[in-house]
């Protein structure tokens, strides 16, 4: 597999001219636009068994070897690799809304995703739509495609995420537009997993930190819009941070009962209180209710871009207006702006807005000044894959490339373990690390169900007697199953 596999010895990288498309793949391809919607194919025609695959910038195309139906074409389930927070399904107003599995689909999304084929080609949606406010865009995640719009693109000029250049990472190094990049959720600390789950990841946001220390022993937990605190002093208390009061939102003055049809009054102070949108409240009853949003700190008022936005103690609260259906209600993004604003450090040079998914095939650089005679020497660890995924009855292979600052480290002796949902973990000793700094692992087959998502960490020990390691992924999956 030399475009995406463990064959090159190289590891020098050049952005690639498109490949030629494989001839199973080519009618569909075209059908459906080619490089304007799938981008162009960034890997050579990869075989695996009685399939053909091939990356595209979009996706990971694949079908039966010889095959020449156009409809046989199916979309590789890349989305699975994401791990993304369980999602909690939004109820459809009186209407059409187009929905699978009861996700709805965005409205402006649905007639690209018949286009490329529905659900039998792409498969299951992963999420609803979310607002991602690093990239600024409208976004939903299906498992072998995902769909966006820019915020300020006019409203049905939709397009993809690049699945298939996050995927195949460095070995189909490719220029992706900036706006196709794939973000994803950093891992949720295990603390505050039951709050996300109650609160659910479409209030919440993707996870932006790990745990951050403060100063009086509690830790901060980041997602895009909000902040959670774990107090280990009471117990692990774990609760909201009321943002809008960090962010300098103010409360403002109560006001009486005005009797408007599309607001509820809440009544807090005698005849003196705040009104809520109707639209808000239902959002607010389905999230966890007024008990962790907090009290309305304000009327609802026009914002930004003609959007009505309300502050709550805790969480603000968008009404979309350029979003129709159930999506139009949606957090505001406090806690990316809090993240940028007074957390920058945690994030490096330019705060969250820099955040960059987790490609799989990039190394892991981690500063070494104990082991090099020169401070500025680092560990690199550089994960290669063998397959993207392999089903219950193929072998994969797994490698890596170890340097130490800019020359290969030779024979150094790395350990891979492999862990499963169940719990399970398996160790297995890689052999030492060759003239490239390279040293790989055949893994046997894997009894493990259709769909399980293998985690695996590689691993050295430092002269220092520090562990140094680097993670990635695949998928046990068949197309058959």
């Amino acid at each position: 597999m030399p475009a995406c596999g463990l064959s090159p010895e190289s590891t020098e990288t050049s952005p690639l001219k498109p490949f030629p498309i494989s001839p199973e793949i080519e009618a569909y391809y075209y059908k459906v636009g080619g490089e304007e919607y799938l981008g162009p194919v960034i890997s050579p025609r990869l075989e695996e068994g009685d399939y053909v695959y091939q990356y595209t910038v979009s996706a990971l195309l694949y079908c039966e070897r010889g095959s020449e139906r156009e409809d046989a074409v199916r979309f590789a389930p890349i989305g699975l690799d994401f791990n993304l927070p369980p999602y909690r399904s939004v109820s459809p107003t009186e209407g059409s809304e187009y929905s699978v599995n009861n996700v709805i689909i965005y409205g402006e999304f649905v007639p690209l995703y018949e286009k490329l084929g529905g659900g039998g080609r792409i498969g299951l949606p992963l999420s609803g739509l979310r607002y991602n406010p690093r990239q600024r865009r409208y976004e939903q995640f299906f498992e072998g495609i995902g769909i966006y719009r820019a915020e300020d693109d006019s409203p049905g000029k939709v397009k993809l995420l690049a699945y298939g250049a996050w995927k195949c990472g460095k070995a189909c190094f490719y220029p992706v537009p900036p706006q196709a990049e794939v973000n994803l959720s950093k891992p949720i600390d295990r603390r505050v997993v039951h709050l996300v789950e109650k609160l659910g990841v479409d209030l919440t946001g993707f996870a932006l930190s790990a745990a951050i220390k403060e100063p009086d022993g509690s830790e901060i937990v980041l997602f895009e819009n909000v902040a959670t605190q774990i107090r280990p002093n009471a117990g692990g208390e774990v609760k909201l941070l009321p943002l809008p009061q960090k962010l300098g939102i103010l409360p403002q003055g109560m006001v009486a009962n005005q009797e408007n049809e599309e607001k509820v009054f809440l009544s807090l102070e005698g005849d003196k209180g705040h009104h809520i949108l109707r639209s808000f409240m239902s959002y607010i009853d389905s999230h966890g209710g007024l008990e962790q949003f907090g009290l309305p700190i304000s009327e609802p008022v026009i914002w930004e871009d003609g959007n009505i936005r309300q502050c709550f103690e805790n969480v603000c609260l968008i009404e979309d207006r350029q979003i129709e259906g159930p999506y139009r209600v949606r957090p505001s993004p406090l806690g990316f702006e809090f993240a940028s604003l007074f957390y920058a450090s945690e994030f490096g040079e330019g705060g969250p807005s820099s955040l960059q998914a987790d490609t799989p095939s990039l190394p892991i650089v981690v500063p070494n000044q104990n082991d090099q005679p020169s401070p500025e020497r680092e560990i690199t660890l550089e994960i290669l894959e063998g397959r993207p995924f392999v089903d219950q009855h193929t072998a994969q292979e797994i490698g890596v490339i170890i340097r130490f600052g800019d020359q290969p480290a030779v024979n150094v002796k790395p350990w891979l373990l492999l862990s499963f949902p169940t719990g399970e973990v398996i160790h297995l000793e890689m052999p030492p690390s060759n003239n490239q700094g390279k040293s790989s692992v055949v893994v046997p087959p894997l009894q493990a169900a259709n769909g399980t998502l293998v985690d695996y960490r590689i691993c050295i020990t430092t002269q220092s007697g520090k562990e140094v390691c680097a993670r990635d992924d695949y998928l046990i999956w068949s197309p058959t199953e």
